[in-house]
């Protein structure tokens, strides 16, 4: 599975949440709308599960515009769609081709004109170039307790 297979699963489930509004990715262009989310791809970490497979651990932080009145965002706003962003990714796992997808953490805080949640998602997949072998596959178990 490819990182970027996963934001946009982040990014169609954003866009469900609030249709008809923008969700941009990587940075935002000078005269963005609000409201509106912006989607980064933060820290990926590739760690060994065993000799043929990879666990990738990918952080995602998603940046929630509310409207501006006269004077600047509403915090109540941003507290809103900082809630409803969190509980999106904390309920149900995320699809992404054919495989689910939950986040390990959620979290987020609130400034003054946006609102930042972070999401851990996990996945393990076979490692680049590996070929199992006959000889390496377990045949005969015992377990006992």
């Amino acid at each position: 599975m490819e990182i970027n297979t996963v934001i946009q699963a982040v990014k169609g489930r954003l866009e469900a949440l609030w249709p008809g509004e923008m969700v941009y990715e990587d940075q935002l262009p000078s005269d963005f709308t609000r409201p509106s989310s912006l989607l980064k791809c933060g820290a990926v970490e590739i760690r060994d599960v065993n000799i043929g497979l990879i666990r990738t651990d990918l952080t995602i932080r998603i940046t929630c515009f509310a409207a501006v009145d006269e004077h600047d965002s509403s915090r109540a706003q941003l507290n809103e769609r900082l809630d409803r962003c969190l509980a999106l990714f904390s309920g149900g796992a995320l699809s992404v081709e054919k495989r689910y997808l939950t986040a390990s953490t959620v979290s987020g805080m609130t400034e003054a004109d946006n609102a930042q949640a972070t999401i851990r998602l996990s996945w393990t997949d076979m490692r680049p170039g590996y070929q199992e072998s006959d000889q390496q596959k377990m045949e005969h178990y015992e377990l006992h307790t």
